[in-house]
């Protein structure tokens, strides 16, 4: 009668306003985060990204979604990201991948593409999720350390004495080729281990 058929029409009208304030809040909660995030289905296709995707790229969720990614990343990168989710919808295991990608304002950046895939209530895979997020500055600092430490071991190899850097922990971190040559030993031998060190005469006992 006319009553059930209004009392399902509320049912539904209510589902539907509850589905979309998830909808909302859910989109609230990835626009907050910075790194990168997108959802895709089973074709690869887009079906949502975040702000900090969209501003990475430079292009609106409009532009994105339904859409694969072939079109904004470089063709070398897209063909290995595709590769990577068939993967993903077949085992239905996470990945991460490091990459090189311009931004929107032209610069090379550093990102890693966590992926994962996206189950149904059922257990099926129905899609592929992905989290990209900026090491740029830590690869660089890496660089930097590494940098410093090969200029630190060439002008202490370059000292005539030896010289030996420990830790707080009294772990090694480097010796100079004086230490090595006196007492026979490779400095990958020591490095990054705990040492109790002692001399007798010319010997290096060591109590790992």
């Amino acid at each position: 009668d006319i009553t059930e058929i209004r009392q399902r029409e509320q049912i539904s009208r209510t589902a539907q306003t509850e589905a979309e304030r998830a909808q909302a809040q859910l989109s609230a909660f990835l626009d907050h985060s910075p790194s990168g995030m997108y959802l895709k289905d089973r074709d690869l296709k887009v079906t949502m990204v975040n702000k900090a995707y969209e501003n990475f790229y430079g292009l609106s969720t409009g532009q994105m979604v339904g859409n694969s990614a072939e079109k904004w990343l470089p063709k070398h990168i897209a063909d290995e990201v595709e590769t990577l989710d068939l993967e993903i919808l077949r085992r239905g295991e996470m990945v991460d991948m490091e990459v090189e990608v311009e931004n929107a304002d032209g610069e090379m950046r550093s990102l890693v593409f966590s992926k994962f895939p996206i189950y149904a209530a059922g257990g099926e895979i129905v899609g592929v999720g992905g989290v990209n997020t900026d090491v740029t500055e830590s690869r660089q600092q890496e660089a930097e350390v590494r940098t410093t430490q090969a200029r630190l071991s060439a002008y202490i190899d370059h000292i005539p004495m030896m010289v030996i850097l420990l830790d707080r922990d009294s772990r090694i971190l480097m010796v100079n080729g004086q230490y090595e040559k006196f007492f026979n030993i490779k400095a990958e031998e020591m490095v990054g281990k705990t040492n109790a060190i002692r001399f007798q005469g010319e010997q290096l006992e060591r109590d790992i």
